[in-house]
């Protein structure tokens, strides 16, 4: 069983069919063993807001679930980077249009494991909305980021 919200999304994303691996707020760095993982690739933001549910959210006793935001930035290659620095220079879209809406659908209204040492349950996951997209020239990716709402069980 996954220990947080975020270990149960990557667990959804990564057995979706998209070919995408996930990580937890950053991305892990390369060593002599093994290299840095290669776009495509998620990175996944929790608890960026958490609100209480239920008709009064100023009792406690009465709160049972908790809305929580998340944040997952999908990480692409822009343009392949061989033939960008070839002679001469060619220009050819690796970047997936489809892959975006693809993890939209996996996720919008998808059911995720409960997570935690207390078996915490999510009752439903809403695709909140896309943010911008972003292109960094240096690096050669684009960055496409999707706020999730779940609402979860309070513990």
């Amino acid at each position: 069983m996954p220990l947080t919200l975020s270990a149960s999304i990557k667990t959804r994303i990564e057995s979706g069919g998209l070919g995408l691996q996930a990580f937890r707020d950053v991305l892990p760095e390369g060593n002599a063993a093994n290299a840095a993982p290669k776009p495509p690739y998620c990175i996944i933001h929790e608890g960026i807001a958490v609100t209480p549910t239920g008709d009064n959210p100023y009792d406690k006793s009465y709160v049972a679930a908790k809305i929580e935001m998340v944040q997952i930035d999908l990480v692409q290659d822009w343009f392949d980077p061989v033939l960008k620095n070839a002679d001469p220079p060619q220009s050819k879209l690796k970047e997936d249009p489809t892959l975006t809406n693809g993890l939209i659908a996996l996720l919008d209204g998808c059911v995720l494991s409960p997570f935690g040492t207390n078996n915490t349950r999510v009752w439903g996951c809403k695709v909140f909305g896309k943010a911008m997209r972003l292109f960094d020239r240096d690096a050669n990716q684009v960055r496409d980021s999707i706020t999730l709402m779940i609402e979860r069980d309070t513990v």
